[in-house]
């Protein structure tokens, strides 16, 4: 997300440029700013506590603004809008030049100085930004990158300043310019194979499954008719691959992983169930940071396949979990990553599908953006937590005591909403007639008055309209998303008895094939 820009356009005040979407290109400059003009920049800019930040502002005569804060209580943070359609379904890159002055070190690090977009949909804020450093630093390049996806923003607000932090932090040249513009259709030139699905059940519906590889919970797995496995490789967060794909002694850590892999493949060809390898903690933290950790990526895929090219239980290979298209230039974006890494595994696996999920941490709208590949056995592969105020009640700041079906955020949430809300993977399905695995859903389970198992019957009925595959998140790892625990939260070991929602999912399991290689 570092580096500025190319292409300029000339003038010496705050620019907009309204341009058709048609005309859009790579690099197309939308908005420039040098701050050379004070009148103009205090007609256009507005401090976020009045006018009083302005005092702690100054001009340069070459260009730049000064932005100074020496106590906590003068504000010095300015603020400016961005007009929605402006930006609206566009990848772009928000880039300035800074330097800083005895910056004082704040945690988080993000709420020291600010370089960020707030959006605001439906009442709701979101945050589109990158770290600054502190302490003392000469002229550096910043920038964050975004897809502007789904619904159009309401509002967008555009802060720089200094927010926590003390000291100087001087801006000039901010742009916001055009990476590609997301048109209907994302395929031009696609000739992939459609409805290929990497299997020839009538449906594959399994679980999101963690360390540790027991015996017992992959016989527990078989003995509820589940036909299919999604295995993460590098676990949760950090707790594997401590810096992701530059973590110290990574290739000694994957080849762990590796071991791992062996153990589950052994055990659930022997229980009857396929595997699906999906890269989670070394492909999630340092994806788009450089050249080589995307090197290092595609590598991991070429020995993975190499290993398991053969196998009768890997039936997938889903390239990254809920990938973040947490760009920087120099490196490849998500749509040009999921192709290279496909061509570098089908030299060496021509067969065993590939499974990829949108750049939007899974979300659905990770669809709008998403290209399908240009190759056979495809799978494509959404992730349904919508809306979090539901699924992920007393967890991550969100509060308990949202209803399913109920009003959340002014929104009422049923089946129907559900629905609309995976139009993106729905209309992607329909346009390319691809086949679609769920690699991830689930509801807290304390949901209350039963919420937990009337959002996820209501999520897989949605999948199996659209004849979609799925895996139901987790069995046997963190006790909030385990259907075998009880709606109570403070009761943290499985019940004796089915809770309802481990009724709603076997329901479905019963329904399911086993593998053709499967011999009890």
């Amino acid at each position: 997300m570092k580096k500025a820009v190319s292409s300029r356009l000339p003038g010496s005040i705050f620019i907009i440029v309204f341009v058709l979407c048609a005309a859009l290109t790579a690099d197309t400059v939308l908005f420039s700013e040098r701050f050379t003009n004070e009148n103009s920049v205090r007609e256009r800019w507005h401090g976020k506590s009045g006018s009083a930040a302005f005092d702690a502002c100054s001009f340069l005569p070459e260009g730049g603004l000064k932005i100074t804060r020496t106590n906590q209580d003068i504000p010095a943070l300015i603020d400016t809008e961005i007009p929605p359609g402006m930006v609206h379904k566009k990848a772009i890159v928000v880039s300035a030049r800074i330097r800083g002055e005895n910056i004082t070190k704040i945690n988080p690090a993000y709420t020291g100085s600010r370089f960020l977009f707030q959006l605001f949909r439906s009442g709701a804020a979101s945050y589109l930004h990158t770290t600054i450093p502190s302490g003392t630093f000469g002229w550096t390049n910043i920038s964050f990158y975004g897809e502007m996806q789904g619904e159009q923003c309401d509002k967008i607000i555009f802060r720089i300043g200094l927010d926590q932090a003390l000291g100087t932090i001087v801006f000039d040249r901010i742009e916001i310019r055009v990476i590609e513009t997301f048109s209907t259709d994302q395929a031009a030139g696609f000739a992939g194979a459609a409805n290929e699905k990497g299997h020839d059940l009538p449906a594959l519906r399994g679980v999101m499954m963690f360390d540790p590889i027991t015996e017992e919970n992959v016989k527990t797995l078989s003995e509820w008719n589940v036909n299919c496995i999604r295995w993460n490789i590098g676990g949760w967060d950090h707790d594997v691959f401590p810096d992701g794909l530059h973590s110290k002694d990574f290739d000694a850590i994957f080849n762990k992983e590796i071991e791992k892999i062996d153990t589950l493949i052994s055990l659930a060809k022997k229980y009857g169930m396929y595997v699906v390898l999906d890269m989670m903690g070394a492909s999630q933290y340092g994806l788009f940071s450089s050249a080589s950790s995307q090197a290092r990526f595609i590598d991991c895929w070429k020995r993975l396949a190499a290993r398991y090219k053969d196998s009768d239980v890997v039936s997938g290979y889903d390239l990254a979990n809920e990938p973040m298209n947490d760009w920087r230039e120099g490196v490849m974006r998500w749509n040009e990553l999921t192709i290279a890494t496909a061509k570098a595994i089908r030299t060496i696996d021509p067969a065993t599908t590939i499974i990829i999920e949108g750049a939007v941490g899974g979300n659905p709208i990770g669809f709008i953006s998403l290209k399908p590949l240009p190759m056979s056995n495809i799978v494509y592969s959404p992730h349904m937590y919508q809306p979090v105020d539901i699924t992920h009640q007393g967890i991550l700041g969100y509060k308990v005591g949202a209803v399913y079906p109920g009003t959340v955020g002014g929104v009422y949430w049923d089946k129907a909403a559900l629905e609309k809300a995976l139009l993106p993977v729905i209309e992607f399905q329909k346009r390319y007639g691809v086949h679609m695995f769920v690699g991830e859903f689930s509801c807290i389970r304390w949901a209350p008055d039963g919420s937990a198992a009337r959002y996820i019957a209501d999520c897989i009925d949605i999948f199996e309209k659209y004849n979609w595959d799925w895996a139901y998140h987790a069995f046997r790892s963190w006790h909030g998303w385990d259907a075998e625990c009880p709606e109570d939260m403070n009761v943290k070991d499985r019940s004796s008895t089915m809770t309802e929602s481990g009724k709603v999912i076997r329901s479905w399991f019963a329904k399911n094939k086993r593998p053709g290689w499967y011999k009890k």
